[in-house]
């Protein structure tokens, strides 16, 4: 079996899986750097090309009024499970 994206879903549907059969796990991304195992500097590490897909919101008729566009930054880490924090912050 192959899996594309090993982000939360992705990496569970993989372990789970991966009981029965052979699974190979697919993430874009390459290593991730030393900086992303210390969880205050999550914010900073946002802005790198490497590490995020730097998603923006479709532009927000009646919300996000201060923002350029009206567009929410939506940040996604490039990684296994490299920003678990992310999705924690969307609930």
């Amino acid at each position: 079996m192959i899996i594309v994206g090993a982000g939360t879903s992705g990496s569970v549907i993989a372990n789970r899986l991966s009981k029965h059969y052979s699974v190979l796990l697919l993430e874009a991304g390459g290593d991730p750097i030393p900086l992303t195992k210390i969880p205050t500097l999550f914010t900073t590490i946002q802005s790198s090309d490497h590490l995020n897909y730097k998603y923006y919101t479709v532009p927000q008729k009646d919300t996000c009024l201060s923002l350029q566009r009206q567009e929410s930054y939506w940040p996604a880490g490039k990684g296994i499970k490299l920003y678990p924090a992310y999705e924690q912050n969307r609930i």
